[in-house]
């Protein structure tokens, strides 16, 4: 029956159609594609010659001489006769063209695509008492550097563990080249990003935790995702803490380990932005968990950077961005029992800072303590140091012990540091949640008066708005501006001459940090220029997102604060050293101690030259820590000495201390 023109075409659809289901299905599907044309051309090419064969009737060598024209052109010199040599020529080139070239793309195809899956980071890891980095934002790159740069916190962090290598896993929404060269391009990181393995997915599906073998992790890092609203990334890390608190396989884990299911969660740490989703966040995961607060931390630094000028030096070697001295933890065996005054004696090479003591379910720091405090067993003890190698105790207690230093131990009342300043006049320039933490932050500071003027295109009812969602201000005057301050002649409206301080915070409404760094350094460069000539402008604080950005801006008399790279290092350093988490809060959140400066005529001295112990011996008879000395005249920070060396200072320099305000 003869079909019509439309059901002949219909056919040859159906046949491309059915072609191409197999094709999609994979190179085992290509391959045996290819192999049956090749039978069907050695089959008809047999038949073609069969004819003219000296012995006809052999069509099974017909088809096999033809098969083997069709896959080695070798054979084509050994044909006779005109009709033969046409047919194996033809065979021959469908064989460059079938065999050979179908062949090649094939493999070459199904090559490529099983690299782009490996490259993809589908790959599941098997490994056990690595880091795992849950999410790739601006906090990844430093978490990463910092461990890296962590030689010793690591090698200890890997003893504890019985384990021989540091193994870092990022899981990230993709994994592209850009990621590892990303990677590769950190100067913090460089040529060790070999040993980084990236996974795709992302920390909600149960699936990517296995990939990333979440569960055998040492320790696993949710950072704050580092872009929108505190509030959905808070969200989002609350929900990677429900997804890994809720893993299927903690059950398994703790039947087969004879443990109950909670301890069969990692240890993990992770970065909430408002305070006030710590408790959620605590009550979303089982295990053993710490938490670093960004928002309050981050504020709180602000707030006494503001109160004293240079005080971003400190911080900056204190929380390791540049070379200098560290905080340390080590255990306090050797001097269990022992008071503070006595322990000090023991350390000529660190600063005992304090005391960091297991309470049964979390670390209780107990910073800038008394001297008659007395160290129990099990405790650990707080140094700032320039290296851990720096916190080896002594043999024997040296003669300049502070047991008798001291007459009494008092806290230090906060109008002594404020009355002599009167009202502090602020002018905040940008909008972000740091903003409100940072005055309520302000609030808490009795006896010390501000007066706070925030500018920004944010409209000032939501601003109130917000300021009135975390509380009530009764100590602090805020007053609320809408302008531009990128505009000249809207920030020279301001009269930014007749404030103490000025921060230029930055906006969480620009889609990346980049833009947002560029419109701070812009309003800075504005500032620069209106208050060229000023007897005594004021203090100029930038908070920065990108750390490249910072050499715009050093030299010229700001100080800088870079928030993600200071959480970052917080995150990097608690994964490392759990115990340091409760350090950072003490010093970082509000009611702790602070740092702070204080110059020599403090403590009744003008310019001279002393040992170091005598003058931490006079701090400590005003309830203080001496942490070093900042030579401002020629812009020197000097932290942790030895206790021995003989310091010389001016009237004029600043001793940086710990206090406790009461």
């Amino acid at each position: 029956m003869n079909r019509s023109p439309l059901g002949r075409i219909r056919l040859a659809q159906r046949l491309q159609f059915w072609l191409e289901r197999q094709f999609v299905k994979g190179a085992s599907f290509q391959l045996l594609a290819v192999a049956g044309l090749i039978g069907i051309i050695s089959v008809v090419g047999g038949a073609l010659v069969l004819p003219v064969e000296l012995e006809p009737g052999h069509f099974g060598e017909s088809v096999w001489w033809a098969f083997l024209r069709l896959t080695d052109p070798g054979y084509l010199g050994d044909d006779e006769g005109v009709w033969r040599r046409v047919v194996s020529t033809w065979l021959t080139v469908s064989g460059y063209v079938v065999f050979l070239g179908a062949l090649v793309a094939i493999m070459t195809q199904w090559l490529t695509a099983r690299m782009r899956q490996l490259e993809s980071g589908l790959t599941p890891v098997a490994t056990r008492n690595h880091i795992v980095v849950l999410g790739w934002s601006n906090r990844t790159l430093p978490v990463v550097g910092e461990i890296l740069q962590s030689e010793g916190r690591v090698k200890r962090f890997l003893a504890l563990r019985q384990a021989s290598k540091l193994r870092l896993v990022i899981l990230s929404d993709e994994v592209t080249p850009w990621h590892a060269q990303t990677l590769r391009d950190d100067p913090a990181i460089g040529k060790r990003s070999r040993n980084i393995v990236l996974r795709s997915g992302t920390p909600l599906a149960v699936d990517d935790l296995e990939r990333v073998d979440c569960m055998n992790a040492a320790a696993v890092i949710v950072p704050s995702g580092g872009g929108g609203t505190s509030l959905s990334a808070d969200m989002s890390t609350v929900k990677a803490l429900l997804s890994i608190s809720s893993h299927p396989a903690v059950g398994r884990l703790g039947a087969r380990r004879g443990a109950p299911g909670g301890r069969d969660l990692p240890y993990v740490v992770a970065e909430i932005q408002d305070h006030r989703k710590v408790t959620v966040a605590r009550r979303a995961y089982r295990g053993p968990l710490e938490i670093i607060s960004g928002n309050s931390m981050i504020s709180r630094l602000i707030a006494q950077n503001l109160r004293h000028r240079g005080l971003s030096r400190v911080f900056s070697e204190l929380l390791g961005y540049q070379n200098g001295c560290g905080i340390f933890i080590r255990e306090a065996d050797s001097v269990a029992g022992s008071t503070v005054a006595d322990a000090v004696a023991r350390y000529d090479q660190a600063v005992l800072c304090g005391v960091v003591r297991w309470n049964g379910s979390e670390f209780v720091p107990f910073l800038n303590p008394p001297l008659d405090f007395v160290v129990e067993a099990g405790d650990r003890l707080v140094f700032v140091a320039p290296d851990y190698e720096h916190t080896v105790p002594l043999a024997r207690p040296q003669d300049w012990s502070m047991a008798a230093a001291a007459p009494a131990d008092r806290r230090v009342d906060s109008a002594d540091d404020s009355a002599e300043k009167g009202l502090r006049k602020v002018l905040v320039l940008g909008w972000n949640s740091k903003v409100v933490t940072l005055i309520h932050e302000l609030e808490t500071y009795q006896g010390e008066p501000f007066d706070v003027t925030v500018v920004s295109l944010v409209g000032a009812a939501a601003r109130e708005a917000a300021l009135e969602d975390f509380g009530a201000l009764t100590r602090v005057r805020c007053h609320h501006v809408e302008a531009d301050y990128a505009v000249e002649s809207e920030l020279r409206a301001l009269a930014p001459e007749r404030f103490d301080n000025v921060l230029l915070a930055s906006s969480e409404r620009l889609t990346s940090g980049e833009e947002a760094d560029t419109r701070a350094v812009v309003g800075y460069l504005l500032l620069e220029e209106l208050l060229d000539g000023v007897a005594d402008p004021p203090q100029l604080l930038l908070e920065l997102q990108d750390p490249d950005n910072e050499p715009l801006i050093g030299g010229r008399g700001a100080e800088v604060i870079i928030s993600p790279l200071i959480l970052a290092h917080m995150v990097a350093q608690v994964a490392l050293r759990r115990e340091l988490r409760a350090v950072f809060d003490a010093l970082f959140t509000v009611g702790g101690p602070e740092l702070t400066f204080h110059p020599p005529g403090r403590f009744g001295l003008g310019a001279d030259s002393r040992p170091f112990h005598e003058l931490a011996a006079l701090a400590r008879r005003r309830g203080e820590t001496l942490l070093g000395i900042y030579h401002t005249a020629r812009d020197d920070l000097i932290l942790s000495p030895p206790a021995g060396a003989v310091v010389a200072f001016e009237a004029t320099d600043e001793f940086v201390v710990m206090t406790t305000y009461g």
